[in-house]
């Protein structure tokens, strides 16, 4: 997990407890110890951890932090001004207020919107990195590096060597000694890819004359980044928040953070107890199995996971590729059905122990399931709400897991040939199965879960929409499903503001 090479009270741990002004403290278990192996030198790092000093109640911001570094991802690029790391304003504001990006003629890699330009951001962009952009990009097609990474690099080598705090916003920001004290794995990748980024650092070196010293950096930046970057819920911009990475990681977290602007909001996602460790999640879906998080995990953070969740899911049946055992129900048990298996892998219920034919689990997964969702996707008119029943009596009858990942998967299109086709009472069905997983398995807020909440709320509407317009009902009837409906949006409503309050923050008053 993320970790400093210093101290307990290092400087960057330092300036996190003065931020946080007492509400945190850092320590650290263990001690660093070094082995060769495999022609690389691994290093096992102290294990630190960032706890809370009091009760903390759910939604309490426990810090704001600005990045060091942050940029628009590829997927941001052209929709997010470099500079402010805001999107234009909508075009439903009148003329005068409306923003156009701006692209940089010379390193076509860095866009800015009027008033940026304005400020002349443009000019100093070009002065200062406009070089630097061109380079690393010919440098990231030349060794197969990431060019977001290579670009954060020529960035991160002309950052202040002090820390500052924002005057319009209390929050901390990390300086240039700050990175180099956040672990950064590199002892994990060969020396011949270490050789690759120290002739990338020379040339970006090059191109910054004034920062030219720090050439010799590269090859830990590039660790620290691709180990502790974050980016926003909307993948359009991602940073360096050097105070943010001291957290470790968690499949279970709880707490929650908000990237708006290149400020970074942490806030405790339920009640902390004086004491609990403070995490955060580094994952874009946790709603993964075990062993597909973990894999992940350690191609991009380089660690293997042990948080609680992770631990727990080794010791039973990972339910998240998990079949219900077929003597159901005189046997409760769950088969593991992993969808990367090799000889060794036994489908044998974990109670009972009834071995089931492996070649009947792949004859389902891959011959009857797979084209069947593709089937489902691709249909269109009233077939789609036959095959969307089709698909649940066969999936029912095969047996697998209700929170099963693939199923997960499913739901969102189920429902959507469902809406599509005013079958509302499906929709919801498929959509109120996939909350239920996500509340069974990931408890704690999460944007993921707003955006499912928001739309079964407006399938309710549409579905409250066709009950009133219904003539085939009497009107008493009617009024009674009504009043139903929209005391189940009102509920849905609810909890939206409420998990809105753990994400982003009270909601300010209408004026």
């Amino acid at each position: 997990m993320a970790a400093t090479r210093a101290t307990p009270q290092s400087d960057l741990t330092t300036c996190l407890l003065q931020q946080t002004k007492g509400l945190l403290q850092v320590s650290s278990v263990g001690e660093t110890r070094c082995s060769d192996g495999d022609g690389a030198r691994v290093c096992q790092e102290q294990e630190r951890r960032v706890c809370v000093t009091t009760s903390v109640p759910a939604g309490h911001v426990l810090w704001q932090e600005r990045a060091i570094v942050c940029i628009p991802t590829s997927q941001g690029k052209g929709e997010v001004c470099n500079g402010c790391l805001q999107q234009p304003s909508s075009s439903e504001g009148t003329a005068a207020e409306v923003q156009v990006l701006e692209q940089c003629s010379a390193c076509q890699q860095h866009w800015l919107c009027s008033k940026c330009i304005s400020d002349g951001k443009m000019e100093v962009h070009r002065a200062d990195a406009c070089e630097a952009y061109v380079v690393a990009s010919q440098l990231a097609e030349k060794y197969g590096i990431d060019e977001e990474l290579l670009q954060l690099v020529a960035m991160l080598m002309s950052v202040p060597e002090k820390a500052g705090i924002n005057k319009d916003l209390p929050a901390f920001c990390a300086s240039y000694p700050h990175v180099l004290q956040l672990l950064s794995h590199t002892d994990s990748l060969s020396k011949a890819f270490q050789s690759d980024l120290e002739l990338c650092g020379k040339a970006l070196g090059k191109k910054l004359p004034a920062h030219a010293d720090r050439d010799k950096d590269t090859v830990h930046l590039i660790g620290a980044l691709k180990a502790n970057v974050h980016g926003d819920s909307s993948m359009l911009t991602v940073g360096l928040f050097p105070g943010m990475a001291l957290l470790n990681h968690s499949c279970l977290p709880n707490c929650t953070y908000t990237i708006s602007h290149g400020v970074a909001t942490v806030r405790s996602g339920r009640r902390l107890e004086a004491g609990e460790e403070v995490c955060l999640h580094y994952l874009r879906d946790l709603y993964a199995c075990r062993r597909r998080r973990r894999v992940q995990l350690k191609q991009a953070r380089h660690f293997d996971c042990q948080c609680q969740r992770c631990t727990a899911e080794a010791a039973a049946t990972d339910v998240l590729e998990a079949f219900y055992c077929p003597n159901r129900p005189e046997c409760t048990g769950l088969v593991p059905a992993p969808l990367e298996y090799d000889e060794a892998t036994s489908f044998q219920c974990d109670t009972c122990r009834t071995v089931v034919d492996r070649a009947v689990m792949e004859e389902f997964i891959d011959n009857v399931l797979g084209p069947l969702i593709v089937e489902l996707s691709q249909s269109q008119g009233s077939a789609s709400t036959a095959l969307a029943r089709r698909f649940e009596t066969l999936v029912e009858k095969a047996g697998m897991h209700a929170h099963h990942e693939i199923l997960m998967q499913c739901y969102p299109v189920l429902a959507q040939v469902c809406e599509e086709n005013n079958s509302f009472p499906l929709a919801l069905r498929f959509l109120n199965r996939q909350l239920a997983a996500l509340d069974s398995v990931l408890p704690g807020p999460s944007t993921r879960k707003m955006k499912l909440l928001s739309r079964m709320v407006l399938v309710l509407n549409h579905h409250r929409a066709a009950v009133q317009k219904s003539s085939a009902m009497p009107k008493d009837l009617v009024v009674k499903l009504d009043a139903g409906l929209r005391g189940e949006q009102e509920a849905l409503q609810a909890r939206i503001k409420d998990m809105h309050a753990l994400c982003f923050g009270v909601q300010k008053a209408e004026p």
